[in-house]
């Protein structure tokens, strides 16, 4: 009974697709053949076009459409409803609904889900997700995380890939923190980040029985957390400043410090859940690439999330060279360089992995809180660091201790050594 509910789901969900495509192409057909004066008197400018030497294309599209989608269907149905995965019912809603979110992730890849342009198909599909989210999700107890992991991989993964804020109406690029916003929309942005770090705390927090899933929350768990500080730390420095008061700001950012600092907690022991979750298959030597770009992307966002502790112990003048920040940061930024002792990016970039390695390194020394924090540590703490900014010069100390005058005059206040 199961394959034959999730056969009759699967078949409503591909028509309903079929639907939406085909009145999106209709149109797309309409508005070139008026545009170009194509349409003869007595032609239909919503047909004229699925016509081709007297056959018909429409059934030939909507025949290899259906095809294609049902053998997409059975593939994620093979995945996820077998003798070794759990909540075989749940399931059946979550492989039917993965049809619908293949598109998400598609616009996730190469635009945003939120671009207006595409919102007429994402709007639909995501309604789909959302009904199937409802009654699957039901069927999963409360107290394991898979449910948690279902949320994040529907609702939230399609704009983590390109970093596009979670809103309809507006969706703020990376390197765009200074556009302009409403209230209402901050506060429906910080909502949506709040109910992320729920659903981080969860998958570090519950049990997952399907062992499966567990190996996916894994792998998704440094995205995760690093959207969640890259968001965490736009909304505490929103603009127009009257969208919220100083006060409120700095009252955010300590919220999102104390909420950070539980977040690296449990990356620096997501190591451990991978070593047990090295016995499946998924994470077996065939797949050691993927397994190490996992590991190199959870160190990056620790060294970030490290950066940021480091900044608030200077600003409340705890900042030392020989305390446990300093010293786990210190360990681990040379342990991730290229070059360093046991480096991962060196590990990543052997096996195949180079470009994306090169890539992340680069991220990280660029960066201008690594070269702070690079030249810090040379300057009070006497320690050399690797991960030298390709944009350094000799006048390059300068350039970074002028700008952060203020933040000097406070480190210089404590007892650094």
């Amino acid at each position: 009974m199961t394959f034959l509910k999730a056969f009759f789901l699967a078949t409503v969900v591909i028509l309903i697709l079929l639907t939406i495509v085909y009145i999106h192409i209709v149109i797309a057909l309409s508005i070139y053949n008026l545009a170009r004066y194509k349409v003869k008197e007595k032609k239909n400018p919503f047909l004229y076009g699925w016509e081709y030497k007297g056959k018909s294309v429409l059934k030939l599209f909507a025949s290899i459409f259906i095809l294609l989608h049902f053998l997409l269907f059975i593939d994620y149905y093979r995945s996820y409803i077998n003798e070794k995965t759990n909540y075989h019912d749940a399931k059946v809603y979550y492989a039917v609904g993965m049809i619908p979110h293949t598109y998400s992730v598609l616009l996730g890849r190469f635009v945003t889900p939120l671009n207006p342009l595409f919102l007429s198909i994402t709007k639909p599909t995501d309604a789909m997700k959302e009904y199937l989210f409802e009654k699957g999700s039901k069927l999963i107890p409360d107290t394991d995380g898979e449910r948690e992991l279902w949320e994040y991989e529907w609702f939230f993964y399609p704009y983590t890939i390109r970093f596009s804020d979670m809103y309809d109406k507006y969706y703020v690029k990376r390197l765009y923190p200074t556009a302009q916003i409403s209230k209402g929309t901050y506060d429906y942005l910080y909502k949506r980040l709040e109910r992320l770090y729920e659903i981080i705390e969860a998958l570090n927090t519950k049990k997952i029985a399907d062992l499966y899933r567990e190996a996916d929350s894994i792998k998704k768990m440094p995205l995760m957390a690093y959207y969640y500080r890259e968001k965490a730390q736009w909304l505490s420095q929103p603009t127009p400043t009257n969208i919220i008061s100083e006060v409120e700001k700095m009252k955010i950012w300590e919220k999102s410090g104390a909420l950070e600092r539980k977040i690296k907690v449990w990356l620096q022991a997501l190591p451990n859940r991978m070593d047990y979750q090295m016995q499946f298959q998924e994470w077996g030597n065939a797949n050691l690439k993927a397994l190490l770009k996992v590991e190199a992307t959870r160190q990056f966002i620790v060294l970030q999330l490290m950066q940021d502790e480091l900044y608030r112990e200077i600003y409340a003048n705890k900042f030392h060279c020989n305390n446990e920040t300093s010293r786990d940061y210190i360990n681990l930024r040379n342990r991730f360089i290229m070059g360093g002792k046991n480096s991962i990016l060196d590990r990543w970039s052997n096996i195949g992995g180079s470009k994306e390695a090169y890539i992340l390194q680069g991220d990280f020394k660029d960066d201008s809180n690594s070269d702070f924090f690079r030249v810090i540590l040379k300057k009070y703490c006497s320690v050399e660091v690797l991960g030298t900014s390709k944009y350094a010069s000799e006048f390059h100390e300068k350039n970074i201790l002028d700008p952060n005058k203020e933040i000097i005059k406070i480190l210089e206040t404590g007892d650094i050594k």
